[in-house]
């Protein structure tokens, strides 16, 4: 990468072998006082996580840990299908179920991508574990005791709490009262769809062997004060309360402390002598005090199951409780555990009772709401490669019943239709994410690639030329007019010749019809085109015989070199004078004699196919 903005550095420092215009500024870095001082390092991505598990049973979650340098951006790929599932920095999947998968990141930055990958070993699913704790196990009866269910792997289970093959609860922490004295084997089964587990517990009940100590009660007794209206002047008086208790008080206040009719009495005596005794009845009725009921619940609002503790809290000591949850389940523990399995707003009210009587109702509204249930977002496409301009169609595949829908198409455009159509008009690859929202929330945001290629655009051949027809030799002048830049061309010109210019220069010496062929061709393809060269003779005169020979006189044997000086001729015939004859052009012939002397006609005839013409000399050979 090269860059102009590279900072002054140090004044002093040597920037000789740096290129010119440098300003004297570009003089630090990597390439400091070099022909590349511009350029600058590029840094790519490096990709690396971690997993808090590599191995384990389905269902199989897991937390990954990015720890990549230079990544601007991540794309998790947990099944390496090459579709994104997720571009949060840590995120934590659930493999459901049993395979070996391939977990891919892959680090981004503005230089390019680098990819990580790692096993993740995903074995059968496990059978439940039952496991249980009691907060007692032994104790007198009534024994009143609250279990609590440990099982691992179970998604549901059920209680025999005297082991004897029926099912006594299936709640998850149930609370049971055994009201005999025996030992009991506690049974908690537990169960998943591979299989059940079960544990075995027990519980002993005994006689309550030490006196029962008394339960504290009261009632308010009932005072009385009793004013003396005796006449003439009593100086002394004597009161029976008619309870085995008396007083000489004059006006006396006196407590029954039980109920039941009282005959109180009273003789008033001065120093006359003693009155006669006046009675008056006094009834006492015991108060009757039943309970007043009243309770707290450690929650009262949640989501489904939701096990809530009831605590009673009920005044004038009630020594039995009767619960309504409000579902048509009741208990009569004190202070019951109990789990709505159902969404709803439920009464749960509470009666109390003692000797005296039974509360008014107590009441408290429940609120158990149902989980929220956010889409998990999917989608599929089609198709998800092609060349540009590409049209996409979208498929909406999210759970739990989304309601909106947001694409982003990853070219600025988006849509909040559910299964949208998108046209991509420009190489690239195109991120399209899709969020699925429904009253619960919104999901994660899933992701794919796109992949728009650019159109293939083969060159399409043409080609000029200065001349098409004409006498040879005939110089021809082609010129390359295709389009779509080519990047080879392979011209035949039809005489056998061929040429690799772009536009060359040819030169037909022979007469004939010629097809001139152009084949271009670029990375998307090729195509051809052609034209038609004729080249003509040239139009011949007459011809007209003409002729040397070199020696003409000499001793025989006597070798003559002829040599043909005719013009407008297509062939010639030599004629030696001695009875021999030739058509090359240029022949060389041998003379031989035995007279003292003896002359030679050479006759040379030429001809042009129309006309001919004929040249004679003479050729002298002596003994």
């Amino acid at each position: 990468v090269n860059s102009p903005c590279i900072d002054a550095g140090y004044p002093l420092s040597d920037y000789s072998n740096e290129p010119e215009p440098n300003g004297k500024r570009i003089n630090i870095g990597r390439y400091g006082n070099t022909g590349d001082a511009s350029k600058s390092e590029i840094i790519l991505p490096v990709a690396n996580f971690s997993a808090n598990k590599t191995e384990g049973k389905a269902p199989l979650t897991i937390q990954f840990t990015d720890s990549s340098e230079n990544a601007v951006s991540v794309s998790w790929d947990f099944n390496s299908d090459g579709v994104s599932d997720s571009i949060d920095r840590n995120p934590v999947y659930v493999f459901m179920t049993p395979g070996t998968y391939t977990v891919n990141l892959t680090a981004i930055n503005d230089n390019g991508t680098d990819l990580e990958s790692a096993t993740i070993s995903v074995t059968s699913k496990a059978l439940p574990v039952a496991n249980f704790t009691a907060n007692k196990t032994e104790g007198y009866a009534p024994l009143t005791v609250q279990f609590i269910n440990l099982s691992e792997y179970a998604t549901s289970v059920s209680w025999d709490f005297d082991n004897n093959s029926f099912i006594d609860s299936t709640e998850n922490n149930p609370v049971h009262e055994f009201t005999t004295v025996g030992t009991f084997t506690v049974n908690l089964t537990a169960t998943n769809e591979n299989g059940t587990s079960s544990k075995l517990a027990t519980i002993k009940v005994t006689e309550n062997s030490v006196p029962v100590l008394p339960v504290a009660s009261f009632t308010a007794n009932l005072t009385v004060r009793f004013i003396d209206t005796s006449t003439n002047s009593p100086n002394k008086w004597k009161w029976d309360f008619g309870d085995g208790t008396n007083s000489t008080e004059q006006n006396p206040v006196h407590t029954f402390s039980k109920e039941g009719t009282y005959n109180v009495t009273l003789a008033a005596t001065n120093d006359g002598g003693s009155s006669e005794i006046r009675s008056m009845i006094i009834t006492i009725k015991s108060v009757l005090m039943p309970p007043v009921a009243s309770f707290s619940a450690n929650m009262t609002e949640g989501t489904v199951p939701l096990t809530v503790k009831f605590t009673d809290t009920s005044t004038r000591r009630p020594t039995g409780w009767k619960w309504k949850f409000g579902d048509g389940n009741t208990s009569t523990v004190q202070n019951p555990v109990y789990t709505f399995s159902g969404a709803g707003t439920y009464n749960v009210t509470l009666v109390a009772t003692n000797g005296d009587g039974s509360s008014d109702e107590s009441s408290m509204n429940i609120k158990v709401n149902r989980v929220p249930t956010p889409p998990i977002a999917s989608f599929t496409a089609n198709p998800t490669v092609g060349t540009a301009p590409l049209t996409a169609k979208f498929t909406d595949t999210s759970t739990n019943r989304p309601t909106s829908w947001k694409w982003n198409f990853g070219d600025g455009q988006t849509s909040t239709v559910q299964d949208p159509e998108h046209a991509f008009g420009v190489e690239g690859t195109y991120r399209v994410t899709l969020i699925a929202t429904n009253s619960d929330g919104s999901s994660a945001k899933k992701s794919m690639d796109i992949k728009v290629n650019r159109a293939p655009t083969p060159p399409d051949a043409n080609f000029t030329v200065n001349q098409t027809e004409g006498t040879t030799p005939l110089t021809v002048k082609f010129t390359d007019t295709s389009t779509n830049s080519p990047t080879e061309w392979k011209w035949n010109f039809g005489d056998g010749v061929t040429s690799t210019d772009k536009s060359p220069v040819y030169t037909y010496t022979t007469a004939g019809t010629f097809t001139a062929t152009l084949n271009v061709g670029n990375k998307d393809g090729y195509d051809t085109a052609s034209k038609t060269i004729i080249a003509t003779e040239v139009p011949l005169g007459s011809p007209k015989a003409s002729f040397t020979a070199a020696p003409r006189i000499g001793h025989a044997p006597l070798t003559v070199k002829f040599t043909d000086k005719s013009s407008n001729a297509t062939s010639v015939k030599w004629n030696f004078g001695d009875g021999t004859t030739s058509t090359e052009s240029n022949p060389t012939h041998t003379y031989k004699t035995n007279k003292v002397i003896e002359f030679y006609t050479v006759t040379l005839t030429v001809t042009n196919g129309k006309e001919s013409s004929v040249a004679t000399n003479y050729i002298y050979v002596l003994i």
